[in-house]
């Protein structure tokens, strides 16, 4: 599987999260990540600049983990990937026993 990641990403204020792309074999996949894994995880603020900080800033981390999440088929219905906190803790749990 090969899966590389675009440079866009945009605030989906209607979902709380912060938007992004992911190319999966040649096929566009929407990726997430909710304000508040934003916000726990990388202690953001609240506000859209706040949180557009953090994931700039911790970008490569957050694609690590939507990699993870891909490979592991743990996609919804739809296909896209939504990076929750709880998702985060459970890989980031899972990454740390490997």
């Amino acid at each position: 599987m090969t899966i590389s990641f675009e440079k866009e990403y945009w605030w989906s204020p209607d979902r709380y999260a912060m938007a992004f792309t992911a190319d999966v074999d040649g096929r566009p996949v929407m990726c997430l990540i909710s304000g508040e894994a934003l916000r726990n995880r990388f202690s953001a603020g609240q506000h859209e600049m706040e949180l557009e900080y953090a994931f700039l800033r911790h970008r490569p981390e957050i694609e690590a983990i939507t990699r993870e999440l891909i490979e592991s088929g743990r996609t919804d219905p739809s296909g896209k990937v939504l990076s929750q906190e709880l998702a985060w803790d459970r890989i980031s749990r899972e990454s740390w026993l490997k």
